[in-house]
């Protein structure tokens, strides 16, 4: 174990992009294994080959800013997704959108007919909660 660490030291590692590449390997391996086609198991192994040149790379700084930019290509739908999942599990409030400028506003669920306010634009609209 200490070897490992000794042989990482000054190495990237893991990262978001490196488990996306790994991710995106196991989905292609099993599509080619489902369609029994050999040629998309062989491509199957490039997103793996670079998912492990990141990891052992010594090039800290370049592989951060690779990583830097797929965050900034991903997290608008990873945000997205947490948001409509935690959205799910409130059962005590109504979630709707301001028609002026389109802010997602929380308001409690069960009051009936209520006017909500926009703490942004100050747009007044009524909706049945």
């Amino acid at each position: 174990m200490n070897k490992f660490r000794k042989f990482m030291a000054g190495r990237y590692g893991m990262d978001a992009l490196s488990f996306a590449l790994v991710a995106l390997y196991l989905l292609i391996a099993v599509i080619g294994q489902a369609a029994r086609l050999r040629p998309i198991l062989w491509l199957s192994l490039l997103p793996l080959a670079y998912a492990a040149f990141r990891v052992f790379s010594a090039d800290t700084g370049r592989r951060q800013r690779e990583n830097a930019a797929f965050m900034r290509f991903v997290w608008p739908f990873a945000n997205s997704l947490r948001g409509k999942a935690s959205r799910m599990r409130d059962t005590a409030h109504r979630y709707f959108k301001c028609p002026q400028c389109g802010r997602s506003l929380r308001v409690p669920r069960g009051r009936g007919k209520i006017e909500i306010t926009c703490p942004q634009c100050r747009c007044q609209f009524q909706k049945r909660t």
